[in-house]
């Protein structure tokens, strides 16, 4: 949700409010597919966990019909986001960035690589947005997209680095461990109000990111990765001040 919403406010900035309506469903397809796909590709490890907050392992839901509606979203995605206000080009830069997020299901999130699929998938949202208005994304708004992936992927895995370790995962986060990638998350995020205080000229985004930085840092495990998502929002609210 926090991914679509900054797909939304992101839009807004460049498009009506219908387009950036229908920007904004076509990431929540796509946000479907990533999420559900990693659901069943993690079911078997989430049961031996007894990660009851999942709704296949609570029963809610079966494998079954979770795998037949995750097949049925990804061609709705693929449609709406080709045919939708992104277009083909916009559509296709998108989609490229939902495969990247599946890559990391199935492949990445064991390598030293993992952080790749977060750093390309981040920087393809806001990229697939501009591009669909027929302008060049700017450097800059892809290396906060970017940077904000790689950040979002390491306190991502914060709190599950123990389990994740436990069954043979071995990520770069899982490598580095609980510390480093806190360091790694705030370094990445730093980097990013350097350069929306360049872009912005403003002096208070280096505060909500210095506060930021300082939960990531030294926050409970469950705090890591919701606060990065609201620091991710207010980032992104920056942004669109700086985009034109």
């Amino acid at each position: 949700m926090v991914v679509t919403l900054v797909s939304y406010l992101l839009a807004s900035r460049l498009w009506s409010l219908g387009s950036s309506l229908g920007i904004a469903l076509s990431v929540f397809l796509g946000q479907l597919v990533i999420g559900w796909s990693n659901d069943l590709i993690d079911f078997a490890s989430d049961l031996s966990s007894g990660r009851s907050e999942k709704p296949l392992v609570s029963g809610l839901i079966n494998a079954g019909t979770l795998r037949r509606t995750t097949w049925i979203t990804t061609i709705t995605a693929i449609v709406v986001n080709l045919l939708g206000p992104l277009g083909i080009q916009g559509g296709s830069t998108h989609l490229f960035g939902v495969a990247c997020g599946v890559s990391y299901n199935f492949y990445f999130k064991r390598t030293l690589f993992s952080w790749l699929p977060y750093a390309i998938a981040f920087a393809a949202l806001p990229a697939s947005i501009v591009i669909a208005t027929n302008h060049t994304p700017p450097l800059w708004l892809l290396a906060c997209g970017s940077l904000l992936g790689i950040a979002a992927h390491f306190t991502n895995v914060v709190e599950d680095i123990d389990s994740d370790r436990s069954e043979g995962i071995r990520g770069l986060s899982q490598v580095l461990g609980e510390g480093l990638s806190r360091v790694a998350a705030v370094v990445a995020l730093m980097v990013v109000a350097l350069i929306l205080g360049e872009q912005t000229q403003t002096f208070w985004v280096w505060i909500i990111s210095a506060i930021g930085a300082g939960v990531v840092l030294v926050g409970s495990k469950r705090l890591v990765f919701p606060s990065l998502m609201v620091l991710a929002l207010l980032d992104v609210a920056t942004m669109v001040m700086a985009v034109r």
